[in-house]
């Protein structure tokens, strides 16, 4: 795999492409409207015994533990995530999306780098073994959007977004097609799939790098759709109870530690900043909290007005359960 990487590498040189109709965020933090440049080129690794590549929303119909209404509630749930991300972090709609994707909940999007290296990294997974076969697929951005086939949103757009930044994020929502392992794909998108055998080299090279691009611990907005599904639950009751263990198995288990000083912007901060917790105990919680399985747990009626209440630094309610 590692030689693939080396010449993907050449293959694809790194230049941009130019989205047009999109909205960004400048240095400064101001929105930007209008054209601005991503990658040319995309990457994604998969492990090879997938037959089929689809956005996650796509595949929450092949989920056998959620029924019809079960999986009408959580794209409730997204739909409602993904505008509170676009109001409160100012994205625009394609990358609050992505966002929120990359966070865990099923969205038009498939995910993608704009690094081979870390493409490879996915591919690999956290399997040890050496000798197994995972591909790689290279998306050309500039042939996707010409051809109108697709849409690309920037997870990385955020100063908080910690680990979409180390993974150089992005995601590929596609309109004319479901399958990026297609042919309609490769004609369209020029998706190019590359299969890769698992060397031992390869085993030293990138498990480490896997395990720092998916820290949770590290990173200020992990947790962040918990507090979200938080705020969902408040407003509008407890989930049923399959959906409650669906999102709490896909979405950080993590508690949200946020900073506020004399103005009402919450910065957030890593969860590793606090101790005595386990994401099993916290997960448990969020399942007690949501699901109507456990009437007797709920969270506060004032839940929101509690966090517009708080200063200094300070775990936000009901995603921190320290273990004594």
């Amino acid at each position: 795999m590692g030689e693939c990487v080396s010449s993907l590498k050449d293959w694809f040189a790194e230049s941009t492409t130019e989205i047009q109709n999109a909205i960004g965020i400048n240095p400064g933090g101001s929105r930007i409207a209008g054209p601005r440049r991503v990658p040319r080129y995309l990457f994604r690794g998969e492990k090879k015994e997938y037959e089929t590549c689809r956005p996650t929303i796509c595949r929450l119909n092949d989920d056998h533990d959620c029924d019809r209404d079960d999986t009408a509630e959580i794209i409730r749930v997204m739909e409602e995530s993904v505008v509170w991300v676009e109001n409160n972090f100012g994205l625009s709609p394609h990358d609050a999306e992505g966002l929120v994707q990359h966070l865990g909940l099923p969205t038009r999007y498939v995910d993608f780098s704009s690094d081979p290296e870390i493409a490879a990294a996915f591919a690999l997974g956290d399997s040890p073994q050496p000798c197994r076969q995972a591909a790689i697929c290279v998306l050309d951005v500039k042939k996707a959007i010409e051809s109108g086939c697709g849409q690309i949103a920037e997870f990385k757009d955020h100063r908080w977004c910690e680990r979409a930044k180390r993974q150089v994020a992005y995601g590929f929502a596609p309109l004319s097609f479901s399958d990026l392992r297609s042919p309609e794909a490769a004609d369209q998108a020029g998706g190019w799939w590359f299969d890769v055998t698992i060397q031992s080299s390869d085993i030293v090279r990138f498990p480490e790098k896997l395990k720092g691009l998916l820290d949770a611990r590290s990173d200020p907005v992990s947790g962040l759709l918990r507090l979200v599904t938080n705020l969902y639950v408040a407003e509008n009751g407890k989930l049923r109870p399959a959906v409650a263990k669906w999102i709490s198995n896909k979405i950080p288990m993590v508690p949200i530690l946020g900073n506020r000083g004399n103005s009402e912007v919450v910065e957030y901060l890593p969860p590793n900043q606090l101790q005595r917790w386990s994401e099993e105990h916290e997960r448990e919680m969020s399942r007690r909290y949501w699901s109507t399985e456990f009437p007797d747990t709920t969270l506060p009626a004032d839940y929101f007005a509690q966090i517009g209440q708080m200063q200094g630094m300070f775990a936000l309610p009901c995603t921190y359960h320290p273990e004594r």
